[in-house]
């Protein structure tokens, strides 16, 4: 099912929507009541935009607060993996 949530965001996945939102409204409240900040790093660019416009979109001024930002994921050579 696509869902459109505003007018540049498209939503194709109802259920993963709700519980990311579910998490960062869990997250978001837990940090308030500490004092401490939440960052989200995201290992795509299009997932790190899509949940930042996501956040950004939110009436809970706690979910806007949140950071996400994109950390490309870094794999290594193991010359030894698999031996």
């Amino acid at each position: 099912m696509t869902v459109r949530l505003n007018s540049k965001l498209v939503v194709h996945n109802q259920n993963r929507v709700d519980t990311i939102m579910e998490t960062a409204e869990s997250q978001a409240n837990n940090a308030k009541d500490t004092g401490a900040t939440v960052r989200w790093e995201i290992q795509t660019e299009l997932g790190a935009n899509g949940i930042r416009q996501l956040f950004n979109s939110s009436p809970l001024e706690n979910i806007r607060n949140i950071e996400v930002v994109y950390v490309p994921q870094i794999t290594t050579f193991d010359p030894n993996y698999g031996n």
